[in-house]
């Protein structure tokens, strides 16, 4: 099926559908009780997903639509932990680049904070979201007019049509199968697996790990991997070695999870010096410390990979960790998006999803 052919079918189907959600309000149709399991799903599926087509974006907007009516219920779990999930949605939009079809807007009359998503028309809004720089990218020009349609009262149909939908994508971030790997989540949750715990999802053991860290094979397949990220900067952590003519070395490279012990690709990397200078005084490099670093990956001689500090965003490109207790949002909206199933350690304990 080509992309336009899938463009078309899911336009058609997304248009029926909404349809269909205009005339359950039309007759009053009782909101729907969003169940724990379907809540778990939604959000293993937001860790899971790969942004790459339209229907992948409304699969995203409708799991955060359905975990933001289940937060309203009186037996909810969860806190707002989850709208964390929106700066990756985001960027998944940004990325696909159809701005005559997924519209973003945000309404901050009255301090509401509301961003509004709208794919053919078929809108999505969620409140108290923080005004970012990827939200005033993706703006559209034009204001968008709600649609009428109150889509939390009927959230677990509008996910079920979005999950089922044969228009998503078959693979997860990692490359593995989708609808495999979220099957089977689900019975690890079953098989007691997940729990909730302070309003947070938390995964504990069966972890899909990465292999040995040692492994130089693995090592260079990971590599290779960082290198495809060349179209947005990526946040890595190394601790600071040692300062050079032209060069300054940090070494037990390692990509950048959110709560996740991940394992190291790459032994050290070589950042210009000239670089560095631009950002930070050298001799305030710390031998040992932990930096983040955030660059742009991209392979020289021989499948080498190497990174160069990223010039061109609006933050520093290298900060010690322990500046920061959590990185920034404005930083992670900017840069790619790492999947938990290809560098999660093997001592990871638990996982907040």
């Amino acid at each position: 099926m080509t992309d336009k052919i899938q463009k078309k079918g899911f336009k058609n189907a997304l248009h029926e559908f909404g349809y269909k959600i205009f005339k359950m309000q039309e007759l009053d149709i009782p909101k729907e009780e969003i169940k724990e399991e379907d809540v778990v799903k939604a959000m293993i599926l937001l860790n899971l997903i790969s942004y790459k087509k339209i229907a992948d974006v409304f699969l995203g907007c409708a799991a955060i639509n359905l975990i933001n009516t289940y937060v309203k219920q009186e037996n909810t779990k969860l806190g707002y932990y989850f709208k964390r999930h929106i700066i990756e949605l985001l960027k998944g939009i940004e990325d696909i680049n159809q701005p005559k079809t997924i519209q973003i807007d945000y309404d901050n009359s009255n301090n509401q904070q509301i961003l509004l998503i709208s794919i053919w028309n078929f809108q999505f809004s969620y409140k108290c979201i923080r005004y970012s720089l990827e939200i005033k990218k993706l703006q559209a020009q034009q204001t968008i007019e709600w649609d009428g349609l109150r889509k939390q009262l009927y959230a677990k149909t509008i996910f079920d049509f979005a999950l089922n939908s044969p228009f998503i994508t078959k693979e997860t971030l990692g490359g593995n199968d989708f609808l495999f790997m979220l099957n089977q989540e689900i019975d690890l949750y079953k098989s007691g697996n997940y729990k909730f715990q302070s309003e947070k999802l938390l995964k504990k053991g069966n972890f899909n790990v990465a292999k040995d860290e040692e492994d130089q094979e693995l090592k260079n397949y990971y590599r290779i991997k960082l290198c495809e990220c060349k179209d947005r900067p990526v946040i890595l952590t190394g601790r600071y070695k040692k300062t050079w003519d032209k060069h300054v070395t940090f070494i037990t490279i390692r990509p950048y999870i959110e709560g996740i012990n991940r394992i190291t690709v790459c032994d050290h990397i070589n950042l210009l010096r000239k670089d560095v200078e631009r950002v930070l005084n050298i001799e305030d490099l710390v031998e040992g410390h932990r930096y983040y670093i955030i660059g742009y990956c991209s392979e020289y001689g021989n499948g080498r990979m190497g990174v160069r500090l990223a010039s061109n965003v609006s933050f520093l490109p290298l900060f010690k960790i322990d500046e920061f207790q959590k990185i920034p949002k404005d930083i992670i909206s900017t840069c790619y998006r790492f999947s938990i199933e290809d560098y999660t350690r093997k001592d990871q304990k638990k996982i907040k999803l």
